[in-house]
């Protein structure tokens, strides 16, 4: 099209309409696993990973009123990298599905994944080795068979920060069969923000976490309805056990987890 004729299209559209033609906003481009390397998603798409995924920036889900929903399916694979965050919406719902979400002990500041309001959902998801927490959710969030182990925060106040979740003010986070191992940082493995409630059901495991396996103050809610520890699978094709600590010659542990009770008899000094 010249350009004589370019310019009359955007007269008729500006006397017919009032309004200047709108460009179609179109999502990043997707890379041979099958997920964007970064950039900003702007419709509802869902994603099908047939492998590994390394993001080289911050895959972000745009402002949009109805929310955006953006849907991974992981297909058992790993997503790796990122810049600040892994994934960072505003509002939108975003579910996760058969996934390793991995720091890889990158500085990830706020969060790997970051829902700041609508719904993060997440089922067979393991978020491991998170450097900042794992998972900052200001939105309501569910998890369902979700492995949470070996993520740092470290925060200076004592409280507050969850390593491995934060939930955020009056938000509602619901935990069906969850373990979370060895997060550490100010909060342990989930904190709850003022008004916040967390409800477990099914099995639950809460080991290693320090400070705190729940961080709860006063003016939040913890229901656990859980029946036990888990077992077998967990997360992203993980177990939910680990196995018992190796005992030194005098037997006793010399170090490492542990999940159930147990009963050691000395035969020397340790």
């Amino acid at each position: 099209m010249s350009l004589w004729r370019s310019f009359a299209w955007l007269i008729i559209c500006v006397v017919l309409f009032g309004t200047m033609p709108v460009l179609a906003q179109t999502n990043p481009t997707v890379a041979a696993c099958g997920l964007p390397a970064g950039g900003v998603i702007r419709q509802s798409v869902t994603y099908t990973m047939t492998a590994d995924c390394e993001l080289t920036s911050t895959l972000r889900i745009a402002n949009k009123d109805p929310a955006i929903t953006v849907s991974i399916n992981g297909g058992g694979h790993t997503i790796t990298g990122g810049n600040h965050d892994f994934i960072r919406g505003s509002s939108t719902v975003l579910n996760l599905t058969d996934v390793t979400i991995d720091g890889e002990n990158i500085d990830h500041g706020a969060g790997g994944i970051y829902v700041q309001s609508g719904t993060l959902n997440a089922k067979q998801v393991t978020f491991a080795r998170g450097n900042g927490r794992s998972m900052m959710s200001s939105s309501n969030a569910s998890l369902t068979n979700v492995l949470l182990v070996g993520n740092v925060f470290n925060a200076p106040a004592l409280g507050g920060n969850g390593s491995a979740v934060h939930a955020g003010p009056t938000t509602i986070h619901n935990w069906n069969n969850v373990v979370a191992r060895n997060n550490f940082g100010s909060g342990g493995a989930i904190s709850l923000g003022s008004g916040a409630t967390l409800t477990t059901t099914g099995c639950l495991t809460l080991s290693g976490n320090v400070p705190y396996d729940v961080y709860a103050p006063t003016g939040t809610t913890w229901t656990d309805n859980s029946t036990g520890s888990c077992t077998g699978a967990i997360g992203n094709g993980d177990s939910a056990e680990i196995p018992a600590p190796a005992l030194m010659a005098c037997g006793f542990p010399a170090a490492g987890n542990q999940d159930f009770s147990s009963v050691y008899t000395l035969s020397a000094d340790c």
